[in-house]
């Protein structure tokens, strides 16, 4: 009998699926193909997670922006990875992570309920109607907007916090990215918390008008724009 090749543990029903084609599963642990940027591209996503570092300031935020597969989500782990090093509180959100436990919304957001409250509201989560759904209930923008509610709560008890946001924004429709975006960027020049989104919808960076933009090109070119300069 052939044998067929599985990642999991083989169960009674595909044991009994798999003996009609004359097959026997086998679990292997299978290896998972992960790209990685060609030497010039790692070259500048190195330089531009840098930049970042090294210019932003407390309160501001910052886009980083490029063509696909020009590597932001590279230069944003790469970023992530200096500020673990140097021991800086970071909190990230991402499309599908980080993961929410199945737990009412106002349970999740840290704090009391009135700053729970206050961040849901600040994320565009202000109806009470969701206070009692759990993440399983909610839309993929809403659960986008929970995670960055749930870290702007952290970040603004962590002296010193960043915010990294990556390809996020693509799930919410324009005028809620706008009003979240417009939200977030004064929320953070007033608790003084550092953030940097990555992603290239477009008119991202009309919606987010950031402090200054990080602009990584398909020829490995790392740009920086401050806003009000050319």
């Amino acid at each position: 009998m052939n044998t067929l090749i599985t990642s999991r543990r083989p169960t009674d029903r595909l044991r009994l699926a798999a003996a009609a084609f004359g097959l026997r599963p086998v679990h292997r642990a299978m290896p998972t193909a992960k790209s990685r940027p060609d030497p010039r591209t790692l070259d500048a996503c190195r330089r531009a997670a840098d930049r970042i570092f090294d210019t932003l300031a407390p309160g501001q935020t910052l886009l980083l922006s490029g063509p696909s597969g020009s590597g932001k989500s590279t230069a944003l782990a790469l970023l992530n990875t200096r500020l673990a090093r140097r021991k800086r509180p970071r909190y990230r959100v991402e499309h599908r992570r980080p993961a929410l436990a199945d737990r009412c919304v106002i349970d999740l957001v840290p704090g009391d309920p009135a700053r729970a409250c206050r961040a849901l509201t600040r994320a565009g989560l202000g109806d009470a109607t969701l206070l009692g759904r759990t993440p399983n209930e909610l839309s993929e923008g809403q659960r986008m907007r929970l995670r960055l509610a749930i870290a702007m709560t952290r970040a603004e008890a962590t002296p010193g916090a960043w915010i990294l946001i990556d390809e996020a924004w693509s799930t919410l429709d324009e005028p809620t990215a706008f009003t979240t975006a417009s939200a977030l960027r004064h929320w953070a020049k007033a608790a003084r918390v550092r953030v940097v989104s990555a992603g290239s919808p477009e008119r991202l960076a009309d919606l987010l008008q950031p402090d200054a933009l990080v602009y990584l090109g398909v020829d490995s070119s790392v740009h920086t724009i401050e806003r009000g300069r050319a």
